[in-house]
């Protein structure tokens, strides 16, 4: 309901995630901007420190100061550019552990050349392999091809485990909709005789041809060459080489360790003192999990702080 009374319209996929109709993050920062219109809440002021004063902290801004009562560090992070590094520098000067900052919900980036597939969309099944070849994550979904990377929210999904473990991942990609090897079989058989029509009607031009070059097939199809293009139909995979960097990611993985805080997100060792949001050390997958994180952190801190107030 406040969402919808500050103009955000949103929708749900076929998992029930929401998502605003627009696609676009900042129609949701936009709509909580407008929400703030009638407070006394100073935006985009830049705080340079946090000091305690007694029982009370000082927070210097960039043109002044003020004392305050209770402090809510809730800035954000550096993903998509929306937050600053700066959240973290002013927490550090109060001596408060920090772990590695890390993209997560990013393209990810693949040794192999792309160049011919840049643009392609395909809904397909989508694995994550580590070097055991081990399945880490598997979901269905659209993929988007970029020129060195794959992108698209079950991508997005994948990287998130991708930057939580030093290993070397495979992404793989089922292209064949459902059908058995051997309707595979026999449809590759049936339209043999042309092989640059081969996959009318089933693949994407680009994708046909990218597949065809990459087990370097030209003119004739036999029976072997049948089975090594069913395993790329079925087993298109790519070798992980990293994540784009985190201004072009989602969310932030890493941030104040959760070792810092009590069960009210108030750190440890300043009373009084709350971290919420992106700047802790919580990330979830794509479909609103992050920014329900968001308000959800938020509400446990400031029931927290009516609980001291009364």
């Amino acid at each position: 309901k406040t969402f919808k009374n500050n103009g955000l319209i949103y929708k749900n996929d076929e998992l029930g995630r929401c998502y605003p109709v627009s696609e676009c993050a900042s129609s949701v920062l936009d709509c909580l901007k407008k929400g703030l219109q009638y407070t006394h809440i100073l935006l985009e002021t830049e705080v340079k420190n946090i000091v305690k004063e007694n029982n009370r902290y000082y927070v210097e801004y960039k043109t002044g100061g003020e004392l305050f009562d209770y402090v809510v560090c809730c800035s954000g992070s550096m993903a998509s550019n929306l937050g600053s590094i700066k959240a973290y520098d002013y927490l550090k000067q109060l001596n408060v552990g920090i772990s590695n900052l890390k993209a997560s919900l990013a393209p990810v980036i693949v040794y192999e050349d792309l160049s011919l597939l840049k643009g392609v969309r395909v809904k397909c099944n989508v694995k994550l392999l580590d070097e055991q070849g081990c399945v880490c994550y598997d979901e269905n979904g659209e993929i988007l091809f970029k020129e060195d990377a794959l992108s698209g929210i079950v991508v997005f999904n994948a990287s998130s485990i991708i930057n939580r473990k030093n290993s070397k991942y495979k992404i793989v990609l089922d292209l064949s909709c459902g059908m058995s090897e051997d309707e595979l079989h026999s449809y590759i058989r049936d339209n043999s005789a042309d092989v640059s029509n081969i996959f009318k009607g089933f693949l994407n031009d680009k994708l046909a041809e990218y597949i065809l070059k990459r087990i370097s097939i030209n003119n004739e199809i036999k029976g072997e060459t049948i089975n090594k293009i069913i395993k790329e139909i079925c087993c298109l995979s790519f070798n992980v080489k990293g994540l784009y960097p985190l201004k072009e990611a989602q969310v932030c993985s890493g941030g104040i360790k959760l070792s810092e805080i009590n069960e009210n997100l108030e750190l440890n060792k300043y009373s009084n003192v709350y971290v919420a949001g992106e700047l802790l050390d919580i990330d979830g997958i794509s479909g609103g999990y992050n920014l329900q994180f968001a308000w959800s952190s938020a509400g446990v801190i400031a029931n927290d702080i009516i609980r001291k107030l009364n």
